[in-house]
């Protein structure tokens, strides 16, 4: 684990907002739209943080509102 999380691979690896919110062309086909993705999302993050309080996970995990 890297001493800086700003020097480490894993802030490397994150995305910005705008590859995040990106709807892939086979769900745009199958009628899901930004809106929706978005609330999967949010749905979603809740669903496993819920689970990972359930089971006593020690690592907090955090997500970006709507």
């Amino acid at each position: 684990m890297a001493a800086n999380f700003w020097n480490s691979s894993h802030y490397k690896q994150l995305l910005d907002s705008e590859e995040v919110d990106v709807v892939h062309a086979l769900d745009k086909e199958r009628g899901i739209s930004i809106d929706d993705f978005k609330l999967i999302k949010f749905h979603m993050s809740n669903h496993i943080m819920k689970l990972a309080h359930s089971i006593k996970v020690r690592q907090r995990l955090g997500f970006y509102a709507i």
